[in-house]
């Protein structure tokens, strides 16, 4: 980081209401993310494991959702639930 303090006052050019609902591209980098469980996401945003993969079907090209379902497909920190050593 550069290091910048702003002043007391400082207010955003934009601001972002955050109304507490996940985004589908928030969602997407989630799912990509290897330290976010499909429990995290479930947690989260009410989306079971399938119903991710639904969103990511449509939203990834054909290729990119490939290559995400080869990586994600056993990999133990998506699925800490059916590994019992990582669930502690």
């Amino acid at each position: 980081m550069s290091g910048q303090s702003f002043s007391d006052d400082f207010v955003a050019s934009v601001q972002q209401d955050d109304s507490g609902v996940i985004t589908t591209s928030e969602l997407v980098a989630m799912a990509w993310a290897d330290n976010i469980s499909f429990n995290m996401i479930e947690a989260q945003s009410g989306l079971s494991e399938r119903d991710v993969i639904k969103v990511m079907r449509c939203q990834l090209r054909p290729g990119s959702f490939r290559m995400w379902r080869k990586r994600v497909n056993g990999r133990a920190s998506k699925h800490r639930a059916k590994y019992s050593d990582l669930a502690k």
